[in-house]
């Protein structure tokens, strides 16, 4: 059966020793991953034995049974680091191996008296720490308290555990264990560490879990809790403190600067790539005083936007107070008194409107956070200059496309024929008398220039972070959707070459993390791209695709991500004939000859080096090879066929063998090959799992898969 929700937890535990006979001393050990405690034993002949400590027992050949002792692990283990009574305040450490965002599902707060209200922060904001801060060593500081109180916060929002440690007066600091109480499935395999006589298991190698042998002395080094709350109601709104209330009082001051003439402001402004905002007024003392007032709050309100330093995003715009000596000027462009001019570096009209000050600001006030409207403006007029260049400049038109590839299609107006008259922009003060410049350029002109750019980069033997940015983003929001408003964009030569651009520096493009502010103000995001931005991208232009299209595309799926689900999708959706046979070469040359899946699965997940996690990367596995075989369920009957595909389900089922959905799919295929009464055998399995749970399944879910039961007995399947 499809798969077309999330995979659901199922457990399944692997153990492989590396020890030799003998050098594993014979016990019980223990440890815990996510709130749930794992139980080792070691048997005087040698046998493993592990399970959930709630007594949940999968057999596989290195397993016996097990009569499990229950063993209560905390969610929060608190110890006592530093004690001084002079401090009035409590310092608030975690466990190094406590990953940052983990913070997000802890509350903080402090009680006095046991009947206070208490009022909870959020962990990961009371660090006070920026995005870049490190990952290692971050802490809490609050004023001292009685009685501490830590609750988990997670997304179910009534099953939550609340500790409520009593502190004494003179503890200063604290470490804080936090062990998250949600279980993930897991697959495990591990070795002996015979210097500190631990056993050590590995989830794909990126989650040890270290077993000790006196597990009660490895508890009792936390703190008691004064008391523990289970499953506690909790609304994510409820008696939450305000983080950052808002402070006024900016350490930096944001300033305008000021032009002696207009050639001056004009030449700083084509410098600089930004509009010149200017005005024409009647020359009063009341005017005058109008204009140094309107600057001044503009330039409060970019210094509330920067807060505590210069930020270049939001100084986007030049100004200048059109005096008795450029009414030369004024009359040549048809200025009348109290007109808003914007202009480029040519002098050329952007924007032009009749205005009052009480007018003014409610433009500049809605400018200035949206950060469109005049700036995307300028940028048309930008473009249709590049595009009528009769040299191609390089450097300018990759600056260009960089900022137009950083605006969002949704709240875009580029004034282009008659697109997008409904936009907010235009609503707001564009309809009223006001002049605009408006792109001239068709979409060919365009992916001319564009194809000019990814032209100018295809012998770079080291990455421009830049126009992998821009080529990156375009792919997410292509450049005719945002102009154009063409939702519906076909995928061109310039786009291919710019995923194969991409693709030729995935190592450094993964690896990419902005560590400062300058470099993090840029906005390049790259995380995502490999594969599922590119990925997203050929599989949205794909419907529009013709044969020799859809083989290119083919071609750069398989650079990016041959063997990964989605390249399999994209082949089941668009190149259906392909799809059997590309699925038939990858499984045979990675899972056909082992014994051991976990294994198997551990060294692809090491080899294709994925960004997924080691849970949603057995996820993707599982399903694919489901997928492969349901297709055959669902089109194909002939033998070979079916027991090939019958071997593609079984993988899935020995990465996940009570999901009913593979269950399902098993089944079929046995009933389709001949074999009946192994088919209802495995059909009945996957029911009476959906009853179990059917609140979690579904009632559909149960229908259709006692359907499928139903006809395999009357022999009507």
């Amino acid at each position: 059966m499809r798969i077309f929700a999330v995979l659901f937890f199922l457990l399944c535990l692997v153990f492989n020793a590396h020890a030799q006979k003998n050098t594993l001393p014979v016990g019980e050990y223990f440890t815990n991953l996510n709130g749930s405690t794992f139980h080792l034993t070691i048997t005087e002949n040698d046998e493993f034995q592990i399970a959930m400590a709630k007594g949940h027992l999968i057999k596989t050949d290195s397993l016996v049974k097990l009569d499990l002792k229950q063993v209560e692990t905390p969610t929060f283990g608190l110890r006592y680091l530093e004690r001084d009574r002079a401090l009035d305040t409590l310092t608030i450490t975690f466990n190094k191996k406590t990953k940052k965002y983990l913070l997000y599902y802890i509350l903080v707060g402090a009680q006095e008296n046991p009947a206070d209200k208490v009022v909870y922060n959020s962990a990961e904001k009371l660090t006070g720490d920026t995005f870049y801060d490190s990952y290692d060593n971050f802490e809490i500081k609050i004023p001292k308290t009685k009685y501490l109180h830590l609750l988990e916060n997670r997304d179910s929002k009534d099953a939550n555990s609340l500790y409520i440690f009593k502190i004494p007066e003179d503890v200063s600091k604290i470490e804080v264990n936090y062990e998250p109480s949600d279980m993930k499935d897991l697959q495990l395999f591990g070795e002996f560490n015979a210097n500190d006589q631990t056993i050590i298991l590995y989830e794909g190698k990126d989650n040890p879990l270290v077993f000790h042998i006196d597990y009660e002395k490895y508890i009792s080094t936390f703190e008691k809790p004064y008391k523990i709350e289970e499953n506690v109601p909790w609304k994510e709104n409820d008696d939450i403190a305000e983080q950052y209330p808002y402070s006024y009082d900016n350490p930096y001051k944001f300033k305008v600067e000021t032009f002696e003439s207009l050639d001056e402001a004009v030449k700083k402004a084509g410098e600089d790539q930004k509009p010149l905002v200017t005005f024409y007024l009647a020359e009063n003392p009341s005017n005058t005083d109008e204009y140094k007032k309107f600057i001044k709050e503009y330039e409060t309100s970019v210094s509330y936007l920067m807060y505590d330093k210069y930020i270049e995003m939001y100084d986007n715009l030049y100004f200048y107070l059109l005096t008795e000596k450029d009414k030369k000027f004024a009359k040549k462009k048809g200025l009348e008194e109290n007109t808003l001019l914007i202009i480029d570096s040519n002098k050329d009209m952007l924007y032009k409107q009749n205005v009052d000050f009480k007018k003014l600001l409610e433009i500049f006030n809605n400018e200035l956070y949206s950060q469109s409207g005049i700036k995307n403006i300028y940028l048309m007029k930008r473009l249709d200059d590049a595009v009528n260049q009769k040299s191609f400049n390089a450097k300018s038109t990759q600056q260009l496309f960089n900022e137009i590839s950083q605006i969002s299609s949704y709240n875009f107006f580029s004034g282009f024929g008659e697109t997008n008259k409904e936009s907010y922009i235009e609503k707001g003060y564009i309809e009223n008398g006001a002049e605009f410049h408006r792109l001239q350029s068709s979409p060919g002109q365009v992916n001319d220039l564009y194809s000019k750019l990814v032209a100018s980069h295809k012998d770079d033997t080291e990455v421009d972070l830049q126009f992998a940015n821009i080529a990156a983003r375009f792919l997410e929001n292509n450049y005719e959707r945002t102009l154009y408003q063409n939702f519906d964009p076909v995928l061109t030569e310039a786009d291919l070459l710019a995923i194969d651009y991409l693709i030729r520096f995935k190592e450094p493009l993964k690896n990419y993390e902005a560590t400062t502010d300058e470099e993090y103000d840029k906005g390049y995001y790259f995380y995502n791209l490999f594969p599922y931005t590119i990925s997203d991208a050929l599989n949205s232009y794909a419907p529009n695709a013709d044969a020799e299209m859809l083989q290119k595309m083919k071609l750069r799926y398989q650079k990016l991500d041959e063997g990964g689900a989605d390249y399999f999708n994209f082949l089941q959706r668009h190149l259906p004939k392909e799809f059997l046979a590309n699925y038939e070469v990858f499984y045979n040359a990675n899972f056909a000859n082992t014994n051991n899946i976990i294994l198997q699965l551990n060294s692809l997940y090491e080899t294709q080096n994925s960004k997924q996690s080691w849970s949603g990367f057995k996820g993707s596995i599982a399903n694919q090879a489901n997928e492969a075989a349901w297709y055959v369920v669902e089109n194909i009957s002939d033998l070979p066929t079916l027991k090939e595909a019958i071997k593609w389900s079984k993988t899935s089922l020995d990465i996940y063998e009570n999901n009913p959905y593979f269950l399902d799919t098993y089944a079929q295929l046995l009933y389709k090959s001949g074999d009946k009464t192994e088919g209802i055998k495995f059909q009945e399995k996957a029911v009476n799992i959906i009853k179990n749970d059917t609140k979690l399944f579904g009632e559909t879910l149960l229908n259709q898969t006692e359907d499928v039961l139903q006809r395999m007995k009357n022999n009507t399947y």
